[in-house]
């Protein structure tokens, strides 16, 4: 039985244990659970009841809601800091600002029009080439990244080929969420979300969401409202399509 966040269990008419339910509403789920190889069990019957509510809440107090004038405006006077990193200057001058190079330097160069990012194969494997920045960014944040010309290449041998943009969390659970698109070896093309933790047992744990597209020119953007935290593919011209919503209980963002 659970009234509010209290759940109590109760065996044959008795009450055996007691918990307080840390999980939001809209992550409490009701199931059974057993080790297939360990013990036997045979459920006979279940009965599901509670005190639903007859209407709908009105549109501000529903919790899966977006607000009324957009779901993620952001007023002006609430913003604390806006940071703009212009990827076209320099390596040197990136590396002022806190950006680190991942990877060797000669797979990044910069010209006026922007970055580019050369992934090359060295002794028969893939190398990672990219950017990190380290930043405290503490409660609601939007990261965006925007590209063109991007080119995807693999085959058989070399296996997947992605391009993403990577933000990590200082939870307990080492949270990290990825956004991007990426290339089969088959040549099938994705944007992928992929949200990665750690289980309490320290064994890793990975959830990926995929969409059949192929897409060479846009912005990438991940967000966090509260405890959501929300994956977005934007065009050239500031049209964006959400792709993935999960929720987040982390303190803050790290890079």
């Amino acid at each position: 039985m659970l009234q509010n966040d209290k759940l109590t269990l109760h065996i044959n008419g008795a009450a055996v244990a007691e918990h307080t339910v840390a999980a939001p509403p809209t992550s409490r789920f009701f199931g059974l659970f057993r080790y297939i190889t360990d013990t036997k069990c045979r459920v006979r019957n279940i009965v599901y009841r509670g005190d639903w509510p007859k209407q709908l809440p009105k549109l501000e107090q529903q919790q899966l809601a977006y607000p009324a004038d957009g779901p993620f405006l952001v007023k002006k006077e609430l913003v604390q800091e806006s940071l703009n990193l212009p990827l076209n200057r320099p390596v040197d001058q990136l590396q002022q600002d806190g950006i680190s190079i991942l990877g060797s330097d000669d797979g990044i160069s910069t010209a006026e029009n922007g970055l580019r990012l050369h992934a090359k194969q060295e002794n028969g494997e893939k190398t990672q080439v990219g950017l990190t920045l380290e930043k405290s960014l503490p409660g609601d944040f939007e990261a965006t990244l925007n590209f063109a010309e991007l080119t995807l290449q693999s085959n058989q041998e070399n296996g997947e080929t992605g391009f993403t943009m990577l933000v990590a969390f200082d939870d307990p659970a080492k949270s990290v969420i990825e956004l991007g698109m990426f290339l089969d070896h088959h040549g099938k093309h994705s944007v992928r979300t992929i949200c990665e933790h750690q289980l309490p047992d320290g064994d890793p744990t990975q959830v990926d969401s995929q969409f059949s597209q192929t897409v060479t020119a846009g912005q990438l953007r991940i967000l966090r409202r509260g405890n959501q935290l929300h994956c977005l593919l934007g065009d050239q011209e500031n049209h964006f399509r959400l792709l993935k919503a999960t929720p987040l209980l982390a303190h803050r963002s790290q890079r």
